[in-house]
């Protein structure tokens, strides 16, 4: 299978499979845990022509990886962090594709680099307990992707 990059808002894309059709859309965003919004371009989830929706429409998987560098995100407000995750996957799952897209998020930092493209673990935010709350799974098992959900279609 093929496996392709682009540059979008200065985040690496990582595609897997054919472009207009892609398997896998990986997002390595770039973050900083001292820039506003914690520097990220909500450009990449909006319905802007250059986003990742407008981008690869087809795609039937995404993963966003907030990526923190050198930074290590556990010194950061608890509160604070979870909420701005909830709302990047609120973002995320907000997005049109042309097709239901599986929505996978992860943290990494200097810390807990990425470690699996393939096993996951599954936060949808249904259950009353709030045990599979999306910005807690994620927290909980940095460097890991997260599944939180899919799109809806355009």
């Amino acid at each position: 299978m093929a496996t392709t990059l682009e540059i979008l808002y200065g985040s690496l894309i990582t595609i897997t499979g054919p472009r207009n059709e892609p398997d896998i859309i990986h997002a390595r965003i770039n973050c900083s845990v001292g820039g506003e919004n914690y520097a990220i371009h909500p450009e990449l989830f909006s319905s802007d022509p250059v986003s990742i929706q407008a981008y690869f429409p087809n795609t039937l998987k995404l993963q966003l990886e907030f990526y923190f560098a050198g930074n290590d995100t556990s010194a950061e407000d608890g509160i604070k962090f979870g909420l701005w995750l909830g709302e990047m996957a609120k973002m995320a799952k907000a997005m049109k594709f042309s097709r239901p897209c599986q929505i996978y998020m992860a943290v990494t930092d200097k810390n807990y680099p990425y470690c699996s493209r393939t096993a996951y673990y599954v936060a949808l935010g249904k259950k009353a307990d709030l045990s599979d709350d999306p910005a807690t799974t994620i927290i909980c098992h940095k460097g890991s992707l997260v599944m939180v959900g899919q799109t809806n279609v355009a």
